[in-house]
């Protein structure tokens, strides 16, 4: 099944008919996706730089919270994050990209839990958190079709 979802979640989340137009906005994609496990990268622009000119937190948090919803995707569960802890350890400026990897530490019937980092194009790491999702499975068939209604 992750096979299945992975090649959709590729194809929405790198598309100009994304499943989620907030992450899309932001210009979040995803690079690559297994069971359990997403790499995804966000493309350092000035749109998303604070005052001292590295990338916002808020930008961080937000790549963070999208990378480890769509690890919980290549399971087939959704739902929404319950609680959150991100560590900066270190301001990004001077990269041209951020990366985040997230993967499952615990995934059960209606929780997960999951582990992430956040690095620039140096490979240095700037920032480390966990999630945790309350999660229900879902089809992608519901994905294409949130309400029901066959439209």
């Amino acid at each position: 099944m992750s096979e299945e979802y992975c090649n959709y979640l590729m194809k929405k989340y790198n598309s100009d008919d994304p499943l989620d137009e907030y992450s899309s906005q932001l210009g979040v994609r995803l690079l690559e996706c297994r069971d359990g496990w997403v790499k995804t990268v966000l493309p350092v622009t000035g749109k998303i730089t604070n005052p001292l000119g590295t990338v916002h937190g808020g930008c961080l948090f937000s790549l963070a919270d999208t990378s480890a919803g769509i690890t919980n995707m290549t399971v087939g569960k959704i739902g929404p994050t319950i609680s959150s802890n991100i560590e900066f350890m270190h301001a990004f400026s001077g990269s041209k990209n951020i990366y985040c990897e997230a993967e499952h530490t615990h995934c059960g019937r209606t929780v997960s839990f999951i582990s992430l980092k956040i690095y620039g194009d140096n490979g240095v790491v700037g920032a480390r958190g966990s999630m945790v999702y309350s999660v229900h499975p879902y089809t992608l068939e519901e994905l294409e079709d949130p309400s029901g209604s066959g439209k």
